[in-house]
């Protein structure tokens, strides 16, 4: 939807251009909107595309000029997104100062994301309190929704798999990659701990189950190139498959697993406390 709403305006602006003048295009409209094009090519994992548009508003945009801001922010934010995906926290630091200097607010966000990523919880959550208490009172409702998504409201499993077969449909078929990734290995988290009240049938049944949606979520982490989230779960699918007596299956995993932790910091607490 927020793809077609961005071509929707795209086309009109172009329109405006051809009655008026071709400057018409150096407009702030029509730069928002080829920064969420770049966006939200990033999110789908076409990172070259996202990078021809960000080239395309650099030259249109160039740093100093009225709207270069915008580029910029959106620039370091796709940036941020690559670096914690990998995992590579230490890249961060840069990122987050430069957009702070751009947008405080979103700063401020996206220092409470790294904190919890590098399980200084308690950190973090004081900032998103913070952030949230702020954003309340300037009414800025997309900002309060993630500072609570982020705030550590949790759910039940049985709660947790309630809302995703509601909103599961949706996320998968208009979601970015990464959230349909995030989606899955929710979705087979909340079976495993489900099933350990299971019948010992039914208990196979359901991880047998979650290690088909663990497949699903780490195709979509892979055209994202998250890492990360794919070392998580091939780590829990090892786990799986050795509860299962399947060794070969659990072989495979845990050496993917170890190549892949090899390249990749480790950070807090391991997947097995988290699950």
């Amino acid at each position: 939807m927020a793809l077609q709403q961005a071509q929707m305006l795209l086309t009109m602006n172009s329109l405006d251009a051809v009655n008026v003048s071709v400057q018409q295009n150096n407009t702030e409209p029509f730069a928002v909107v080829l920064c969420h094009l770049a966006e939200l090519h990033a999110e789908q994992g076409c990172f070259s595309a996202a990078s021809e548009i960000l080239k395309h508003l650099k030259e249109r945009f160039p740093p100093g000029c009225q709207h270069a801001k915008l580029w910029m922010l959106f620039d370091q934010k796709i940036q941020f997104n690559r670096a914690m995906n990998d995992g590579k926290y230490h890249l961060t630091e840069s990122l987050v100062t430069g957009i702070t200097a751009l947008d405080s607010v979103e700063g401020l966000y996206r220092k409470a994301v790294v904190l919890k990523a590098q399980n200084q919880t308690a950190e973090a959550h004081k900032i998103l309190q913070v952030l949230l208490t702020y954003c309340q009172k300037v009414k800025n409702i997309e900002m309060v929704i993630r500072s609570k998504q982020d705030g550590g409201y949790h759910t039940t499993q049985k709660q947790a798999l309630n809302i995703l077969h509601m909103a599961i449909e949706p996320i998968l078929a208009h979601g970015a990659v990464l959230d349909k990734g995030r989606a899955m290995f929710l979705v087979a988290k909340c079976q495993v701990a489900s099933a350990a009240s299971y019948s010992p049938q039914k208990k196979t049944e359901a991880l047998e189950s979650a290690i088909l949606n663990l497949n699903e979520a780490k195709t979509y982490f892979g055209m994202v190139d998250c890492k990360e989230q794919i070392r998580d779960i091939l780590y829990l699918q090892a786990r799986l498959y050795n509860s299962l007596g399947r060794v070969q299956e659990r072989n495979k995993c845990s050496m993917l697993f170890r190549q892949i932790h090899q390249e990749l910091p480790s950070h807090g607490v391991s997947l097995l406390l988290r699950l």
